[in-house]
Order: structure tokens, then sequence, then C-alpha cells
């Protein structure tokens, strides 16, 4: 199609959009139309969206569901869109991040973020990094004057750079934790053997237990640890190796363990799924659990897919996730 054809059309989709006629249904309820300013500033941010991969047909939509950026300054929001631009964001996650956020585009918002990004250098924070802590920021209104003083926390607490911009990534909610419950999460490590040289590769492996509480997560766990017979020193050696075993939700190695032991399957696959030991075996059981219910099982029948295929548990994730998609 072309240019002014492309042009026209996308302006009557747009009056359809936004006088409730979608689809060329004109029963809506008090229809309006857009002025002839409205009219022309549709068109102008559709073209702006458009330079920044937001397709013509989804422009329409778009701008109906966020009204605010027609009674924005178009000026601002071309601003916005050069800030996360120059903040190295790319066009795919700039078109993500409208449909799922579309408030980020608020130009002083944007601003604000621009000055506290640049003044500590990004810090290596990827792009999925500096998106998912804008999103937070903007649901939870939570300001960026938080990101600074966060960081001298962390870093008091020997946490390295590289694992600041992975906890940003994985567990953006960080910026609105105070420094109590930050350091609760070292205390807990550390009374559970962790060693504190050790405190940045657990945050860096798993951020996400920042998030989890220590009474009603976190000591539950490693109290069922033990009861399932894994002392303090084995409970110790396997967080040390993988981290991401503290991520489980209580009764979870349990049920991991009982499908263990009653798989009915040959010998030398046994000996390859235990060779780890129980507990690792355990937590393999339950990534692939995890695999095959990304993949649109529900948990129950999962248990039943591992407990009749034992030999799935010795696969590596990615040829598991690679088997599934080939299916």
């Amino acid at each position: 199609m072309r240019p002014r054809l492309q042009l026209l059309a996308f302006r009557q989709t747009g009056r359809r959009c936004f006088s409730g006629r979608v689809g060329g249904d004109s029963s809506g309820p008090n229809p309006r139309f857009l002025s002839p300013s409205q009219d022309g500033k549709l068109a102008s941010l559709a073209n702006l969206f458009q330079r920044y991969g937001l397709s013509p047909s989804q422009s329409p939509d778009f701008l109906a569901k966020n009204r605010f950026l027609l009674d924005a300054s178009l000026h601002d929001t071309e601003r916005s869109l050069s800030i996360l631009s120059s903040l190295k964001i790319p066009n795919e996650l700039v078109v993500s991040v409208m449909g799922r956020c579309p408030g980020v585009l608020e130009h002083e918002f944007l601003r604000k973020w621009e000055v506290v990004f640049r003044e500590f250098g990004f810090l290596g924070v990827s792009p999925a990094g500096i998106i998912s802590t804008l999103q937070f920021s903007r649901k939870f209104n939570v300001g960026p004057e938080r990101f600074g003083s966060l960081f001298k926390v962390l870093k008091g607490l020997g946490v390295r750079d590289y694992t600041y911009c992975r906890i940003l990534e994985e567990f953006p909610g960080v910026i609105a934790m105070g420094e109590s419950e930050i350091s609760g999460k070292v205390k807990f490590l550390e009374g559970i053997g962790i060693p504190k040289a050790a405190v940045d590769g657990v945050f860096r492996t798993f951020p996400g237990i920042l998030g989890l509480s220590v009474e009603g997560r976190l000591k539950p766990l490693i109290l069922e640890f033990r009861h399932l017979g894994f002392d303090k020193s084995v409970a110790r050696d396997e967080i040390l190796t993988e981290p991401r075993v503290l991520g489980m939700e209580l009764g979870e190695l349990s049920r991991c363990l009982e499908l263990l032991r009653t798989l009915k399957c040959r010998e030398t696959i046994k000996e390859k799924i235990l060779r780890g030991g129980e507990f690792k075996a355990g937590f393999e059981v339950k990534l692939r659990l995890d695999c095959l219910c990304r993949h649109g099982l529900i948990r129950r029948d999962a248990f039943k897919v591992l407990w009749k295929e034992p030999r799935l548990i010795v696969y590596q994730i990615g040829r598991l996730r690679g088997r599934l998609i080939s299916c």
C-alpha cells in the first residue's frame, strides 16, 4: 500500500476506534469523533510509533486504549522514545513495553530515570533489566531515588555490579525493598552456613530469593530439607552448588523424591538419575516438571509423564524442550 493510501486507511481505522465504531459497527453509544487537530496528531503519533516498530494495524487500538498520548505533547512523546533509544533499548522491547506498560512513555518519568542510569554509568544493566525496572517503577510508583540507595546497600553487603544487574533483570521489585529486608536475607544465608563471600553468587544465580519471606518461606523450606533426612551440611552444599533450590515450593521436594522412589525402570537409568545424590535428583525432577508445565501440561500430568518415561529426567533441559517443541 502506498504511503498516502496507508495514512488514509489508518485515519479511517483510528476514527472508528476512537468513536466506538470498530469494524464498521455504528451502534456504539454516544460516538465521539476526533477533532481535526486530534486527527492530525493521531496520524503523527502513528508515524512516530511506526519508526519504533509498532505496525500501522496496531496503532489505532493502542492509541484508543491510551488516550493520554493524545493529550500529551507530541514532542515529549518523541523525546521519551528517543530516551529509550539512547538507553540502547531495541525496538522490539520498546513495542513490548508500550503494550504492557504504556505509562513508561510519560516523558518526565523517563527523564528522571535517564539521569539515574547515566549517573551510575548503566553498571552494565541490560536492556531487559532497564525495561523491567522501568515497568516496576511505573506500576508501583517507586521513584528512581531508590536505585542509588539500594546500590549502596547491596555494595556494602559484597554484591558486585554484575550481580546487581542480574537482580534488576530477574527481580526488579528489589528497588522497593528496605535495607533491613535485604540484610535479613544475608543473615539467613549465613545462618545456614553460607559464607558471606558466597552470598554474591547466590544472589547472582537466584535473584528471586530477595522476594521470599525468611520466616514464611525460607526457614520452613530448610526445616523440610532436614525432615527429609538432609542435614545442615548437605543442604548448605546443595544450595552453594545450585542456589535455585531455595525457590522450591514447600512440599515440592517431598513430592519429587516420592516420584523417584516409586520409579520402575532399568537399574542403569536409575543409577544415572541418582548419581549426584537424592537431593540433586529431586531438584532435577522439579526442573523437568517446570519444563513440561511451560509447554502446556498441568502438574499432575507432568508427574505422570516422568513416571512413565524416567529417561526424561536424565535429559538436558534443552534437549527435553526440543523434543516437546518437535512433538
